[in-house]
């Protein structure tokens, strides 16, 4: 049976390949992103 884990996943080149390594690690990797109103998109887009 595999590990589990979370994976804080931003979209980024750097959190895909963290989650690719950790699954050929054998873990079973549930990424997590969520959108929080006080740091939204459009705060990003305007940065």
């Amino acid at each position: 049976m595999a590990k589990r884990c979370i994976a804080l996943y931003s979209g980024g080149l750097d959190s895909i390949l963290a989650i690719r390594m950790m699954q050929e690690q054998s873990f079973e990797v549930i990424p997590l992103y969520f959108c929080t109103p006080f740091f939204g998109y459009d705060v990003l887009v305007n940065a």
